[in-house]
């Protein structure tokens, strides 16, 4: 006997490393400060949000927790420079993602 099952989880909770979120019917709808499971900003990167950028999405092995928050990074070198000045780049990445 074969068994076989769906090995991707579409809930909002699991694992999003393939996933959008745009197209995805399972997920909640986004709010200013987009929040899938723990992943801010819909786990694009932070420091690139911070600079205006939608595009570059972030990798689990470059996050950080930050008041019960997590950010993630496209890089080990945007983590750093998002971290020289968080308030500010969360301030600006908040920002930037209500508007866009």
């Amino acid at each position: 006997m074969l068994v076989t099952s769906c090995a991707h989880n579409h809930g909002w909770w699991g694992s999003h490393s393939d996933c959008d979120h745009m197209n995805c019917s399972d997920h909640h709808q986004c709010s200013e400060t987009c929040q899938h499971g723990d992943g801010m900003y819909d786990m694009h990167c932070a420091y690139s949000m911070s600079q205006g950028d939608y595009d570059l999405k972030g990798k689990n092995n470059y996050r950080w927790s930050h008041k019960g928050k997590t950010y993630y990074f496209s890089s080990e070198e945007n983590k750093n420079k998002f971290m020289k000045d968080v308030d500010k780049n969360i301030n600006k990445a908040d920002k930037y993602w209500k508007d866009r």
